[in-house]
């Protein structure tokens, strides 16, 4: 069960000096923090595992990569702990083929040890690489005659450094409360190990415009945003593994269009600040392990038009339960609140309902300035280990509405359906089925989307 507290005072339309208070005192945090984040050194790893009593170590002449047509030899080299001429035991090499398997980018690594002469050995992972550039077309419609069309391209492992370039580009169609269209477009490249060091860089930009209406009032709402982030590993050279610090700074721009439209929402440049933690063992079929995140985003007070805010924190465990290969529980936990926003802001941060959120509700059935979810999901295999049957259990809820008419009690939804995973691409996989509320609602609703 995770319980949200708020520190900070109800969310209003208009900018609240307590909140810039707090936002002031958690900038100067920001500061100190990211000043000290690219000194923080990454904690040292033995090279090799603990030999058992009867094991003597293993020479190492030479390390052999077969069947990397795309990815680099220095990207498989930096995830493992023992190079050319070091004395390591098996357990150590087969942490290694983990540890590049664990990269996502692989359907198969094998490992396999040659004797050499002088007591040496030869070690050779034999790798059956993932088609890297995927592009979705992308379609959406549901029962309120609302719908959608898009493309997405995903191009990961870019030049063989497994960098990763995501696009996406969608027109909506909606029947909302404040909405009737909406257009995206959305762009991030992501820099890992910059220069074969423990860092990650990450470069986001977008431009959204939606046909908008806040009452009798038609406009254009515009928004263009661009972000840069920086992370660095703390206790682990494998990558995106182990504990990592975060910092990143992004600026927004919202404007208004149109004889009716309000004012425009201005100028934001916000400061981000974050822990992660991820130990997660890609199992090619599915996973086990844990991870977690907490990050904190501030307005700087001079260069932004108005205050804001974020506070959002998720958890996740994939836990193998029974004798079946790739069946598992899934646990899930996450909340979030924000503070502040646009003078003439017109929706709630936060929504719950949906394909991810709440399967069981249709989309945004529940608004507001904060929320709170948890989740259990029990998966198995039918036959084929990429199809598995999904049962999912969830409650949630939003508080703080800007709209105390749409207030809803805390929802609950059962969900079964499929889960079907596409080894031959990078972090592919769908779900499909049917949601039923548990708690009010408006009968079962149909959900199908990807899994992020």
């Amino acid at each position: 069960m995770v319980t949200l507290v708020s520190i900070f005072p109800p969310a209003s339309r208009s900018i609240q000096p307590p909140a810039s208070a707090t936002a002031d005192r958690c900038l100067v945090l920001c500061r100190i923090l990211l000043l000290g984040l690219l000194f923080l050194p990454v904690a040292a790893q033995p090279a090799s595992a603990d030999c058992a009593e009867s094991e003597r170590p293993l020479r190492i002449a030479a390390v052999a990569f077969e069947g990397n047509a795309v990815t680099r030899r220095s990207t498989l080299m930096q995830e493992l702990r023992f190079r050319e001429g070091d004395a390591v035991c098996r357990a150590a090499l087969e942490f290694g083929r983990q540890a590049i398997q664990d990269l996502g980018l692989f359907r198969r690594v094998a490992l396999e040890i040659q004797a050499l002469q002088a007591g040496e050995v030869k070690v050779i992972y034999r790798l059956t690489e993932r088609w890297y550039l995927l592009p979705i077309p992308r379609v959406d419609a549901n029962s309120d005659a609302e719908y959608g069309y898009g493309l997405k391209l995903k191009w990961n492992n870019i030049g063989g450094f497994n960098h990763r370039l995501e696009l996406d580009a969608v027109r909506r169609e909606l029947r909302e409360r404040t909405t009737t269209g909406e257009s995206t477009l959305d762009g991030s490249y992501l820099w890992r190990r910059v220069r074969g060091t423990t860092n990650t860089l990450v470069f986001r930009g977008g431009y959204r415009e939606e046909d908008a209406s806040d009452g009798d009032r038609l406009f254009q709402d515009r928004e263009t945003h661009f972000g840069v982030g920086i992370s660095r590993q703390l206790t682990s050279t494998r990558t995106g593994q182990g504990w990592q610090a975060r910092a990143g700074l992004g600026w927004l721009y919202g404007t208004k269009r149109g004889e009716a439209a309000p004012p425009d929402d201005g100028r934001l440049w916000r400061l981000s600040l974050g822990a992660a933690y991820r130990e997660v063992r890609d199992l090619v079929y599915s996973e086990r392990g844990t991870k977690a995140s907490i990050g904190v985003s501030t307005h700087l007070p001079r260069l932004s038009d108005y205050d804001q805010l974020l506070l959002q924190g998720q958890w996740a465990r994939f836990q193998p339960v029974g004798r079946r290969a790739h069946q598992a529980l899934h646990w899930i936990a996450e909340a979030g609140t924000y503070h502040g926003g646009p003078t003439a802001r017109r929706n709630d941060r936060f929504q719950l309902g949906g394909d991810e959120a709440m399967r069981g509700y249709e989309q945004e059935s529940a608004e507001g300035d904060a929320y709170w979810r948890v989740a259990g999901l029990f998966l198995r295999p039918l036959y084929w280990d990429w199809l598995r049957a999904l049962v999912a259990l969830e409650l949630g809820d939003t508080l703080h509405s800007s709209f105390p008419q749409r207030d809803t009690p805390v929802l609950a939804s059962l969900a079964i359906g499929l889960r079907i995973r596409i080894t031959w691409f990078v972090d592919t996989e769908v779900e499909l089925g049917i949601g039923f509320p548990l708690r009010d609602g408006e009968g079962p609703h149909v959900f199908a989307s990807s899994i992020d």
